[in-house]
């Protein structure tokens, strides 16, 4: 499943140069029932704009190839970047264990850009980077007001893998989400990455964790409040609908949401794009130890588990819970689209209830879980389907979420009980 260096470029150009494909994601109105599904941030319909000409677009990519300058090798502290990547985590962050990312190197054209890695983070099945970048004169990289971010991820920052051998793994950068965030004053950005190592894609790698990474960025685009619509304390069905109706009102077509410490604000928005060239390139190597696994079965969660799941396994990691089973199912018809996604989930497990499942941890804070269920099937020749499913269950401050504003992580060591469904599932 490997692929050799041109292939991986290939894909990488289809991003950051083609630009029928390189599109800025602007978030706007939709129907209800989208609400619904797991990402709230996703929401809207995808409007393509074209920031720059192709001929542009590949004279930059060769200007760099060529002419890179070699901005810094460096090692990082260990754990120097815990209390600097708070913006994308809450929680118990120092128990999650950062690594220094072994030999940094950053290569950009703009002598006036440090870039630098915060933290490499992550386990058996989640794997996180930080990067932070700023001017060295101090100055801003974006216009007055323009330090909003798109929801949605950016179609300008693209993520290659490669193992210790030089061997580049393919469709990695389809596969990952890049997130990034501007400082209010707009000095400092910082991009987020995060892989599900647990994905079709990254289990035909089960050597990935030891990886070599490289990150690049081409330009990136921020958003201005032109017109607020509406301010609420946080995002759910009913919130949506409600502005939904006054934005009719109002006779409001295009618009989309910022979270922002004064709330989340419904508004319409201008957006500008920003050459910020840069890659850096690190170690993906991270902690695997915090993990506690442990056995399912109708005994010790008889609300939770049913009776047609066999070799049901929880692992409780710093960044979520993941639990699966193996079963069986006769053919027969599909079942309504809004319950396709849990359709092969039912046959193991009884649905979670979000207000009767939560983890306890010994100081008493509590976390609720947003849950996210997945399946394979392979047919027999008894008629039958061999099934597995698994179950990632992200903490959340709230039950129930509708959207993931921070990514919670929690020490292992000190969670008390786990609940699902009123039955206590693990108990120090």
């Amino acid at each position: 499943m490997k692929t050799n260096f041109k292939n991986v470029f290939n894909e990488w150009e289809d991003d950051l140069i083609d630009i029928s494909e390189n599109t800025l994601i602007e978030d706007t109105i939709v129907s209800g029932d989208s609400v619904k599904s797991r990402v709230f941030s996703e929401l809207g319909i995808n409007k393509k704009k074209k920031p720059f000409s192709k001929t542009f677009k590949l004279t930059l990519i060769a200007a760099t190839l060529a002419l890179a300058i070699l901005v810094g090798t460096t090692v990082i502290n260990a754990n120097g970047g815990i209390e600097r990547i708070r913006e994308f985590f809450t929680g118990s962050v120092s128990s999650s264990d950062l690594y220094d990312g072994g030999n940094v190197e950053v290569t950009t054209l703009d002598k006036n850009l440090n870039v630098e890695l915060l933290a490499v983070t992550g386990d058996k099945n989640n794997f996180y980077a930080v990067i932070q970048a700023e001017k060295k004169d101090g100055t801003t990289f974006t216009d007055e007001d323009y330090v909003y971010s798109p929801n949605n991820q950016s179609s300008y920052i693209g993520v290659l893998c490669r193992d210790q051998s030089g061997e580049y793994y393919g469709g990695v950068n389809h596969n990952t989400t890049k997130k990034y965030r501007l400082s209010n004053d707009g000095k400092k950005l910082n991009i987020f990455i995060s892989m599900d190592l647990s994905t079709n894609v990254f289990k035909h790698y089960p050597d990935i964790g030891n990886g070599i990474i490289t990150v690049k960025s081409e330009l990136l685009g921020f958003r201005k409040i032109k017109e607020k619509i509406a301010v609420y304390d946080s995002i759910n069905v009913d919130i949506h609908n409600e502005v939904v109706e006054i934005a009719k009102q109002k006779n409001i077509k295009d618009w989309t949401w910022i979270e922002t410490p004064e709330g989340v604000i419904f508004c319409t928005v201008d957006t500008k794009e920003y050459e910020i060239p840069f890659e850096i390139t690190f170690s993906m190597k991270h902690n695997t130890n915090n993990t506690i696994y442990q056995t399912l079965s109708l005994s010790n969660a008889p609300d939770f588990i049913k009776n047609t799941a066999e070799n049901v396994k929880m692992e409780i990691s710093p960044f979520n819970i993941r639990i699966s089973c193996d079963g069986n199912r006769l053919f027969h018809g599909c079942p309504p689209i809004e319950d396709m996604i849990w359709y092969s989930s039912d046959l193991c497990f009884e649905r979670i209830d979000p207000e009767n499942s939560k983890i306890i941890l010994d100081d008493g804070n509590e976390y609720y879980f947003e849950v996210i269920p997945w399946s394979e099937e392979e047919f027999k020749e008894d008629g039958k389907f061999s099934v597995h499913v698994d179950l990632k269950l992200n903490y959340s401050l709230i039950p129930n979420p509708t959207y993931i504003v921070e990514n919670v992580v929690v020490d292992t060591s000190k969670i008390s009980q786990i609940i699902i469904n009123g039955n206590t599932v693990y108990k120090k």
